[in-house]
């Protein structure tokens, strides 16, 4: 080891380059030389070194961090321009303070993603690459240049796995990094484990944080074990076909940890369905889990075809007197007088959206809705599993909040017959190397009009995933409820299944219209986006037209239609037999089994000796929905 580059003031700088070290190294082929501190202000000659020279290795620490945070990040660069990523090794170079180690690894992790992700989105590699490349430099290269033996602490990736990097902790609407450590010196006392099941409602077990801090310890994952009935139990009942023994490990996810807002000394987290043992020392995913299903298409989607999508959301919602379910007024869409100022409702919006930003969720706007007593919170974009984290955790401060003060917040598709109901717009947008458009004075590139092709081609079966209850149907005699309708896009047509929204300019987005709040929303977005991958796959041609003109009839009798009922959107996932295998069939098929299993039950409501019961069957349903959404 030699040290070269920057160093106390009593050192010649310029004797401290490695470059008059080029005679040594010539006359000594066979022993490795080891070049510390990044060499710099040297490092692009160090990195000539190592490329040309087979003995010589570059350790680029301690720049993390004497250096700033864009040095740093140059510094990569430097180094990286020749010298091979088997040669880079890395140590902090910490002393004197603890403090000194622990902000190196972070910044160093931090760095490494911010050169590594770039040179992933301009497609010089692939996301395994850039993940090995982390591996071998901060684990690999140095555990065998000096012969450490040291295990891998947690297991590293497999070349041959579909695992990807992950992302560091990253702050969000200036919310700091948190950690397991970081919430505990800020009282945080519990950590709330969250789950979506098939149906869409949201569990969750509480765990003592230092009960998780010991088992990270112990162990490369921490979490709780829970029955593999978990994704399909409505009311006591296991849907038929699906595992009622047995168990799975949930682990959490540390990237999703959330501060505590509304719950206070609870932190938010989502889990992670794994199989209970470890195989061969690693983890196993569950291929039935809706959230690992969304990360493994949006996975598959970038490192396959090299496509990134934004996922953003408008969520309706009804505020209602808890005791018989009425709206809290009847004012419509952006009226001022449906959020007073003083009121309770006024209260409800403005905590749920501080509570938003305490864990840093975006919210961009929010309004009350055309329906009674109905209100709508828009979220900003974030990548497809990030974003539906933030809206299952949106939604739980929106339940919380609203029962703190008193009333019920629903998701309830149709809070009032006769009335208008409640949606939840579903916004996705795509990024990808191609940048041609279908044609001159075209409005989208090629990728976004096979995948709008393909996306409109399924959705009559993807329904099942986006209006995925009997209740979804209760709003089919309404002018603007997709279902029923042809399958259709427009630029400036709100009354279609899909609208175009944006600009040329600032990018485009598709707003997918059937969606309510009784469908899993991991679900829902894997099912969307799966759609349309298929699509780009196979480069199809935009051949429905931009129906910006309202029609009422339409022009060719073959033309889809989204369906109109639960019963026919079930049979219309059947058929599509290129979805089914995109999403897999067994994951689909213990779905199908457990959304049955709810809809039967409406139905067994709807079929009860009323002789005892006051309330007519559809209130009975509805009292039944609102309860679970």
């Amino acid at each position: 080891q030699f040290h070269t580059g920057l160093g106390d003031n009593d050192m010649m700088l310029a004797k401290a380059n490695p470059a008059v070290m080029q005679s040594l190294i010539k006359d000594f082929p066979d022993t490795p030389i080891v070049l510390l501190h990044s060499s710099y202000p040297f490092s692009q000659e160090a990195g000539y070194l190592t490329s040309v020279y087979n003995n010589v290795y570059l350790d680029f620490g301690e720049v993390f961090p004497m250096v700033s945070r864009d040095g740093q990040r140059n510094i990569i660069r430097q180094v990286l321009e020749l010298s091979p990523t088997s040669k880079v090794l890395w140590s902090t170079d910490g002393h004197w303070w603890p403090e000194s180690f622990y902000l190196a690894v972070i910044q160093v992790r931090e760095a490494l993603y911010d050169i590594l992700a770039e040179s992933v989105t301009n497609g010089e590699l692939t996301e395994i690459q850039a993940a090995k490349i982390v591996e071998n430099m901060l684990y690999h290269n140095s555990n065998d240049l000096y012969k450490l033996g040291l295990p891998p602490n947690p297991p590293l990736l497999s070349t041959t796995s579909n695992s990807i990097i992950t992302p560091p902790p990253t702050s969000t609407a200036g919310v700091n990094i948190h950690t397991l450590d970081s919430l505990v010196n800020e009282g945080t006392k519990f950590v709330r484990l969250h789950w979506v099941d098939y149906n869409n409602r949201i569990m969750y077990r509480v765990i003592p944080i230092e009960r998780l801090q010991d088992m990270l310890r112990k162990s490369p994952r921490a979490g709780v074990t829970v029955g593999k009935l978990g994704f399909s139990l409505v009311d006591g009942t296991v849907a038929q076909g699906l595992l009622g023994a047995g168990d799975y490990f949930m682990a959490i996810d540390l990237d999703s940890l959330r501060p505590p807002s509304y719950a206070n000394g609870h932190a938010f987290a989502i889990g992670a369905f794994q199989e209970k043992e470890l195989i061969a020392g690693e983890v196993v995913y569950s291929d039935l889990c809706p959230r690992r299903t969304l990360k493994r298409i949006v996975d598959e989607a970038k490192i396959k075809d090299g496509l990134q999508f934004l996922v953003g959301f408008e969520t309706e919602f009804a505020l209602l007197n808890p005791e018989h379910f009425t709206p809290v007024n009847e004012h419509g869409w952006s009226f001022s007088s449906a959020i007073p100022g003083g009121s309770k409702v006024a209260e409800v919006l403005d905590e749920i959206c501080e509570n938003l930003k305490t864990v840093g969720i975006v919210v961009e706007q929010y309004h009350s809705e055309i329906m009674d007593g109905g209100y709508e919170i828009v979220t900003g974009p974030l990548p497809p599993v990030e974003a539906v984290d933030a809206l299952v955790l949106t939604r739980e401060i929106m339940y919380q909040v609203a029962q703190k003060h008193g009333l019920k917040a629903s998701l309830i598709p149709k809070p009032v017959s006769n009335k208008l109901g409640i949606s939840n717009h579903t916004h996705i947008s795509i990024k990808s190397p191609e940048t041609k458009n279908t044609s001159e004075g075209q409005l989208l590139t090629n990728v976004e009009a096979s995948f709008l092709q393909s996306l409109l081609d399924h959705l009559p079966a993807i329904s099942a995933f986006t209006l995925s209850s009997p209740a979804s149907y209760w709003r089919a005699d309404e002018p603007n409820f997709a279902g029923g309708k042809p399958v259709s896009w427009a630029r400036d047509n709100r009354l279609v299944p899909v609208r175009l929204c944006g600009s040329k300019e600032s990018g485009w987005n598709f707003e997918v219209k059937p969606v309510d709040g009784t469908s899993n929303p991991y679900l829902a977005v894997a099912a969307l986006l799966s759609g349309g991958i298929l699509g780009v796959r196979k480069g199809l041609e935009l051949t429905y037209p931009d129906m910006r003109v309202p029609r009422s009839i339409v022009d060719d009798h073959k033309q889809k239609s989204v369906p109109g009922s639960y019963e026919e959107a079930i049979q219309n996932l059947w058929d599509d037999k290129e979805l089914t295998a995109f999403l897999g069939e067994e994951l689909v098929q213990g779905y199908i089994a457990a959304i049955d299993l709810r809809a039967a039950m409406m139905k067994k409501l709807s079929t009860l000796e009323e002789s005892k019961e006051p309330e007519e069957p559809e209130e009975q349903q509805k009292r039944w929905i609102i309860g679970r959404y």
